[in-house]
């Protein structure tokens, strides 16, 4: 899987994961417990839910093998939820 360079939404980041999740032959219930959330949390990060914290962000990438990498950007006009 080729990963974005940027992740600038809760559906994008949603996205990774659940491709992610697919690749690595987890169900949605197999990543909720290696994390201690439930399937319900798994479905709604999946799903775009702007809501999640950056606590859950690190604990489902790292359960998945995925590195943060932060940089400073280039100056950009984000538009609606992009963030």
């Amino acid at each position: 899987m080729v990963l974005p360079s940027r992740v600038f939404s809760a559906d994008l980041f949603g996205s990774l994961i659940r491709e992610e999740r697919q690749r690595q032959g987890l169900t949605q219930t197999q990543l909720a417990e290696k994390v201690s959330m439930t399937q319900k949390a798994i479905s709604k990060a999946e799903n775009g839910n702007p809501a999640i914290t950056l606590g859950i962000m690190l604990h489902l990438l790292s359960a998945l093998n995925i590195d943060l990498v932060m940089k400073q950007r280039e100056a950009v006009v984000l538009k609606g939820d992009e963030w």
